[in-house]
Parts: C-alpha cells; sequence; structure tokens
C-alpha cells in the first residue's frame, strides 16, 4: 500500500510602512512564494497595499505567517487580492494563519482580507496578535468566511474553524476572542447560531473616539442595508469604546458591499481629522 505523502508550506511574508518623504510607503519587505505584494496605491491620504498569491489556497499542512508594522503616523490599508481556497484535508489534516500586528503613534491601519472559502473536509487555524503602542493607534481587522462551496451544496461541510484574536494596548491586554466551530458537534442552524445563513464577517475597531455617536452613525449603515439585503447584523462595544461588527449574509459579495461602506466611513472621519 502507498502513502500519501503531504509536503507542507511555510509562506511568509513580512511589511514595515513608514512616512517616506510625506507619504506612507513601504520601507522594508520580506516574502517567500508564494506570496507577493503589488505596487502600492496612494490617494485620499492612505496607502492601499494589496497581497496576492499564486497559489490556488492552503492545503493540508500549509502555514502562512504574516507580520505587518505600522510605523509612526503612517495611513495604510491592506487588501487581499482573492478569496482564500482552504482545500480538502484528511482528518488530522490542518491548515494555519498567523497574523502579527504592530501599531505605533498616531498610526492607522486598515487590514481587509476576502473572505476565506472553507471546502468540504478542510480545517482551519488562524489566530491575530495585534500590539497597539497607546490611545492614538488606529486598527481596522476584518475576517470573513464562507462555510463552504454553497453552489456545490458545501455548507458546513468542513470539519473545523478556531481563529483566535488578541489585542494589546501599552502590552495589556484589551480585547480576547477565540472561535471554534465543528459543525458535526454544534447545531449551526438553529437560533442562536448560523440559522440560514453561511457567510459570517467580523469587522473589529480599535480606539475610534466618541464611539456613542460612532456606534450609532454605523448602526445606522447596518440597519440601511438589512432593508436591501438578506443580512443580520450586531454591534458589541468594550469596556473602552471599540467596536466589534458582525455580519451574517448569504453571499460574499453582500458582506463585501458592507464592508466597504464602513470602510469608507471611517476613512473619511479619519481624512477630515475626526473620531
Amino acid at each position: 500500500m502507498t502513502q500519501k505523502l503531504m509536503h507542507s508550506r511555510i509562506s511568509e511574508l513580512s511589511l514595515e510602512f513608514e512616512m517616506i518623504n510625506g507619504v506612507s510607503d513601504i520601507r522594508n519587505m520580506y516574502m517567500t512564494p508564494p506570496l507577493r505584494v503589488m505596487r502600492p496605491f496612494f490617494e485620499d491620504n492612505f496607502t492601499e497595499v494589496m497581497i496576492m498569491s499564486s497559489s490556488p489556497g492552503l492545503l493540508e499542512g500549509d502555514t502562512q505567517i504574516y507580520d505587518f508594522n505600522s510605523k509612526s503616523d503612517t495611513k495604510i490599508k491592506i487588501t487581499s487580492q482573492s478569496y482564500e481556497k482552504i482545500h480538502p484535508m484528511s482528518e488530522v489534516g490542518l491548515a494555519k494563519r498567523e497574523i502579527n500586528i504592530k501599531v505605533e503613534k498616531n498610526a492607522t491601519l486598515i487590514c481587509k482580507f476576502l473572505p476565506a472559502i472553507l471546502y468540504k473536509d478542510s480545517n482551519f487555524k488562524g489566530k491575530a496578535n495585534i500590539e497597539l503602542e497607546d490611545d492614538s493607534s488606529k486598527l481596522i481587522f476584518i475576517e470573513s468566511f464562507a462555510a463552504g462551496r454553497v453552489g456545490r451544496g458545501e455548507s458546513f461541510l468542513f470539519r473545523g474553524f478556531k481563529n483566535s484574536i488578541k489585542v494589546k494596548l501599552d502590552k495589556e491586554l484589551v480585547f480576547f476572542e477565540n472561535n471554534h466551530i465543528s459543525p458535526s458537534e454544534i447545531p449551526y442552524k438553529e437560533i442562536g447560531f448560523f440559522e440560514e445563513y453561511d457567510h459570517f464577517t467580523s469587522i473589529c475597531m480599535f480606539n475610534f473616539k466618541n464611539t456613542k455617536e460612532l456606534n450609532q452613525d454605523i448602526y445606522e449603515i447596518l440597519k440601511n442595508e438589512e432593508k436591501k439585503l438578506d443580512i443580520r447584523t450586531g454591534i458589541s462595544s468594550t469596556f473602552r469604546g471599540d467596536m466589534q461588527i458582525r455580519i451574517l449574509g448569504k453571499t460574499g459579495q453582500d458582506l463585501l458591499q458592507v464592508i466597504d461602506l464602513i470602510i469608507n466611513y471611517a476613512e473619511n472621519i479619519l481624512n477630515k481629522g475626526g473620531k
């Protein structure tokens, strides 16, 4: 009997951003295949960097490691080129992603990754370790997933999804979330779980001011979109006023439409020197 050999791959991407000649730009960069970075786009006070990959997705044993460091006064938006496909695996198989983020004084970092698609029999573990230097370090961190190739009847047929987010402000823990979804062990279609939805996104916003007004504005945006789209939304606030927005939908496009509205709203505030 021939044993199937799995060749795991560790892919790394490190980006350090700094103010260069009055513009937020890449100071240092390191990457390994299949990860690549497009030439930055400079507009509206923000610099946008898009991550690309020549890989068809994450296979069993694969690991991605991202390191992002936004130096003082920079305004950076990091996006991904395409949905991340998490392919089928053996019963003990696993693909991993680790994201390490540092945001220094008066810097703003927006991380907007397109959804991960959890194929049937896939298993994924992700973690984000975030360090904010002080109250002036702003971050919007977005992660999303689709619970399978829905058009092929794969909804919630993945093996597992684990994801944790840990945020420290001046080395003090201010936010921690640990998600563990195992479709074979939970009644995911019931009330209080995913019900009839199979797409999910989380938007975390840290160190924005005037949180009561901000919360109300975002609430109105979400409610307006609920009337137009088949989605469900909710906002949670921490003791510091940091926010997490959760959205359930039936298509990735619906999620991205709402995400873009939230980001555009936040960018307008920041460009005007507000909240």
